[in-house]
């Protein structure tokens, strides 16, 4: 037997080099087109302000290494789910240590303490009456708040919550591969969803995107079996398509997606595949049962909430839908910086083979991702949920490929470059941003002595978003009771709040529990104030924290963003 690798080996480790060399010079390429993204919260012209190119793209040979290393091993082995679990929920706790970057949290965690405080019943009885909903829905506010009132106010525990999320996410795209394709291509398009760097830092955020691309998976998954088994599966479906609903509004487009898949079914179930199993009949009538069920569900609730829930679409259609066309990122930016271009890639060559073989469950996969481009919905947050569809329809594409160790290796270095770029260029930049300073505020406050905690928020000149907004995700990282007074400065409402994207900061108000006689001065106090102020502070200001023996200053600018907090804590 000869020790010389054969000429075939030889070659098949030339073509695993090269491949792992073209990620590397693709990452050279989008930093060049770095000026092209105008994604608002990861543009890559502003990341790389913060991280160092050179570093990242050293980083990518170990990585590359390591993604070479995987696809060497057994795929999908024994046990896919639980490694696509493990590898998923790994990654996102490398990203807990970022602020809330976005300032929605703030309502949802005003709403959260609501149920943490005064329980379910209150909850469901004032929300979107004295609880201030804007156009939000009540499920995960509602599974915020239990969590709170079970565990203790921590946002570790909704970390874990929506890390958990994200993590059963990739699972569930591996199931619903399996079921419409077979195990590789679930499998490879669960890993395929590590290849989108834009999510990692969405995880830790107490928001409602990831655990919506959570119900949304899991709603169509339990359906194709709904449709597939019949019986008890009809009624257990409606529960997560009625929870999806209520999550967020978007979910109703994202909803279309059922009846699209019982159409495919049925096509199926009339001899047009050679492998239907299912009568037509059949089809019809599981895939009814289910949606019938599940508006009858959805219904009750939206009765229940008649007068929110159409004070909530009126401002959607009024001042939401006209402003997507302001606040919109461009697909160039979506689909070749935040979502790796490889599996972009793949997801183009996925449209010809589907349509070669006549694929009709290719269709699945393919309806919101075309809805969306027809639609022209281009805001990359919006867009998360469909993100799943996305990496089955790239896994399709990579199927195509008749090497096993080819694809694999090329799967593998999609999430191994996503995953260095989010940890070493996202992350360090995110926690530049200057809401990072009531991240650190809050855990430095908790070090001092005494329980009393007094906020104050005052800003000058005409900001675009209202300070008082801060305080609730100041509340979310100490373990103080807040009392609250808004001191204001010169400045008044914009004129242009109508139309704002920050509109919802004005028309909020801190909630009652943040109310109490004030507390400056009084032994054991701190003082907290937070402003858009780097300067000299208000009369009204300084006469509320004179007395105080120490200060210390929490002032992290990234200069990208418009709105600033920047936190200064008096204390003795």
């Amino acid at each position: 037997m000869s020790l010389l690798p054969s000429p075939g080996s030889e070659l098949k480790r030339r073509h695993i080099l090269v491949v792992f060399a073209c990620f590397i010079l693709i990452s050279c390429l989008q930093y060049s087109l770095r000026s092209y993204d105008d994604n608002r919260l990861t543009g890559w012209e502003s990341v790389f302000r913060a991280a160092d190119p050179l570093i990242v793209l050293f980083l990518l040979i170990p990585g590359s290494l390591a993604a070479w290393l995987f696809s060497r091993l057994p795929w999908p082995g024994r046990h896919p789910a639980l490694v696509l679990f493990c590898i998923s929920y790994a990654v996102s706790v490398l990203f807990w240590n970022e602020p809330e970057l976005i300032l929605d949290a703030s309502r949802y965690f005003v709403q959260a303490k609501y149920m943490e405080l005064h329980g379910p019943g209150y909850f469901f009885r004032e929300w979107g009456r004295g609880i201030f909903a804007w156009t939000d829905m009540p499920v995960m506010p509602f599974l915020y708040g239990l969590l709170f009132r079970l565990f203790g106010e921590s946002r570790l525990v909704i970390q874990l919550l929506t890390t958990f999320f994200f993590s059963m996410t990739p699972v569930l795209t591996f199931l619903v591969g399996k079921r419409l394709w077979d195990k590789e291509t679930g499998f490879i398009g669960g890993l395929l969803l590590l290849g989108i760097p834009y999510l990692f830092p969405q995880v830790p955020l107490m928001l409602v995107d990831i655990p919506l691309m959570f119900f949304f998976l899991l709603s169509v998954y339990i359906f194709i079996v709904a449709v597939e088994q019949g019986g008890i599966m009809i009624g257990l479906a409606s529960v997560p398509i009625c929870l999806t609903f209520f999550v967020k509004y978007s979910s109703a487009l994202l909803l279309t997606e059922l009846p699209v898949i019982a159409g495919v079914y049925f096509m199926q179930s009339l001899g047009r595949e050679k492998n239907a199993t299912i009568p037509s009949q059949a089809v019809l009538i599981r895939g009814a049962a289910v949606i019938v069920i599940s508006g009858l569900l959805i219904g009750f609730v939206f009765m229940a909430k008649t007068d929110v829930f159409l004070a909530q679409i009126k401002l959607l259609l009024d001042y939401q839908k006209p402003g997507l066309s302001r606040w919109g990122e461009s697909f160039f930016s979506t689909f070749l910086f935040q979502v790796h271009p490889v599996l972009s890639l793949a997801g183009i060559i996925s449209l010809w083979a589907a349509f070669r073989k006549r694929d009709l469950k290719y269709i699945i996969v393919l309806w919101l991702p075309l809805l969306i481009a027809v639609l022209q919905i281009r805001r990359t947050r919006y867009l998360i949920a469909i993100f799943p569809m996305v990496s089955l329809m790239a896994a399709y594409g990579l199927m195509q490929i008749k090497r096993v160790d080819l694809r694999r290796s090329i799967a593998a270095g999609v999430v191994a470059s996503s995953v260095v770029l989010a940890f070493f260029a996202y992350r360090p930049f995110l926690n530049t941003v200057s809401v990072v300073n009531l991240k650190d505020a809050g855990q430095f406050i908790d070090t001092l002595r005494g329980d009393a905690l007094e906020v104050i928020t005052a800003y000058e000149g005409n900001p675009e978003t209202s300070p008082a907004v801060a305080v609730p995700m100041l509340d979310l990282f100490t373990d103080r009771q807040i009392t609250y007074r808004d001191l204001k400065g010169p400045a008044s409402i914009p004129r242009d709040v109508a139309v704002s994207s920050m509109r919802f900061t004005w028309e909020y108000r801190n909630p009652p529990y943040y109310e109490a006689p004030r507390r400056s001065g009084l032994p054991g106090t701190v003082v907290v104030v937070i402003t858009d102020i780097r300067g000299e502070l208000p009369g009204t200001v300084r006469d509320a924290t004179r007395g105080y023996a120490s200060v210390r200053l929490f002032e992290a600018d990234e200069q990208e963003f418009a709105f600033k907090t920047y936190v200064r804590v008096y204390f003795n």
